[in-house]
């Protein structure tokens, strides 16, 4: 979180767990079948491209 907004910035330790969740409900996008962004355990979230979907 230090790189993304700075080491003086305070913030609570699910701020990125509530973006996401705000992030997928703006897109639409199911948790348990996701179009735009996997949870990936133990390490975090992924951006799944259209390409990854096999759309071109």
């Amino acid at each position: 979180m230090d790189a993304m907004w700075g080491a003086d910035y305070v913030a609570e330790s699910n701020v990125v767990d509530r973006h996401i969740r705000n992030l997928r409900i703006k897109l639409q996008d199911d948790w348990r079948n996701p179009g735009f962004i996997a949870t990936v355990p133990g390490k975090g979230y992924r951006f799944i491209s259209a390409v990854a979907q096999g759309e071109r």
